[in-house]
């Protein structure tokens, strides 16, 4: 609503025939002219938001069974920017609430698990404080997407570093330019 001054954050979501998809926020200030916001001010706080759009590999949603079944070894994942506030609670064995802490958007988090569709983050890796929020309303996808891509490479560069086996035989590598001397005991060729 352009009348009414005040933050908006849009949520834009794309999707192809493929079932992939992607999502980028921005944060739009409407602003009566005395409280005028700069464009930098603009651009710093989109900066904030999610870049750019994301679309994983096929190869990726495969194996991440479209996001159902992230393997264990993807965990912790640190520096996971949240798009939404979000508040971690810790709680004793009763499950009363012994302490909160705020989580403001555009802040990071360290993913534990998943759970669903949704993800368990903490401040910290050690931390007790736990909470609980939809996995959109991260970075999350695109960090895995990350990281697979940094491993598969990883893969690829091991391989390629493997001594492979030559195809030749001993025979045809000795083309008898080597200098060899001939044993005297043995028939002529």
């Amino acid at each position: 609503n352009t009348s009414s001054p005040g933050p908006y954050r849009l949520l834009y979501r794309v999707s192809d025939e493929n079932g992939n998809e992607s999502q980028a926020e921005r944060l739009i200030v409407v602003s009566t002219p005395a409280e005028a916001v700069s464009e930098g001010e603009i651009k710093e706080a989109n900066a904030s938001s999610q870049s750019a759009f994301f679309a994983p590999s096929k190869e990726l949603l495969e194996a991440v069974q479209n996001w159902t079944q992230v393997p264990s070894s993807v965990f912790p994942l640190r520096k996971v920017k949240l798009f939404e506030d979000l508040t971690l609670r810790i709680r004793d064995a009763n499950g009363k609430e012994l302490a909160s802490n705020r989580i403001e958007s555009g802040n990071s988090v360290v993913v534990l698990s998943l759970q669903g569709t949704a993800l368990i983050v903490s401040d910290s890796e050690t931390s007790k404080m736990r909470g609980l929020i939809p996995m959109d309303a991260t970075n999350f996808k695109q960090k895995v997407a990350e990281l697979f891509e940094f491993r598969k490479k990883q893969r690829e560069d091991y391989l390629n570093l493997q001594i492979k086996p030559s195809e030749e035989t001993p025979d045809e590598a000795d083309d008898g330019s080597s200098g060899s001397v001939s044993d005297p005991d043995l028939p002529p060729d």
